[in-house]
């Protein structure tokens, strides 16, 4: 499965969660304010799919980095950016800085550790992409 499918297919899942009125409290203006919950949870899903993607925040923005490429499913959060980006890092992007990068994990400690799990599993559902124990 290739990085632009799976990531049309997350977001068209969280968009769907979102018409439907199932994303938990804090995820509720998605994309607003869910770059960084959002890149956690696919790069998570990326990551044990047999991917390597790293989680990078730059000023006021979270996106994934897998293999050289960009990926942004909460750009449309800001005017003129798509809703999904898979590609080569633009002048956006590099406008933003990198302040921080690590790799794309879940903290089990998390306060919403529960909700966006089951976020993670209807997305993984609804997209139907395998679930590889996530």
């Amino acid at each position: 499965m290739d990085l632009p499918f799976i990531a049309h297919a997350f977001r068209g899942a969280l968009d769907a969660q979102k018409c439907a009125g199932t994303l938990p409290f804090h995820m509720r203006q998605f994309p607003k304010c869910c770059c960084g919950v959002i890149s956690e949870l696919l790069g998570h899903y990326l990551n044990v799919s047999g991917f390597k993607a790293d989680f990078v925040c730059g000023a006021g923005h979270a996106w994934l980095e897998c293999e050289g490429v960009v990926i942004d499913i909460t750009g449309d959060q800001f005017e003129g950016r798509p809703a999904v980006f898979v590609g080569d890092k633009d002048d956006w992007y590099l406008s933003l800085g990198e302040t921080a990068r690590r790799i794309a994990t879940r903290l089990k400690n998390g306060a919403h550790y529960g909700e966006e799990s089951d976020v993670l599993r209807d997305v993984l559902r609804r997209a139907q992409l395998m679930d590889p124990g996530v």
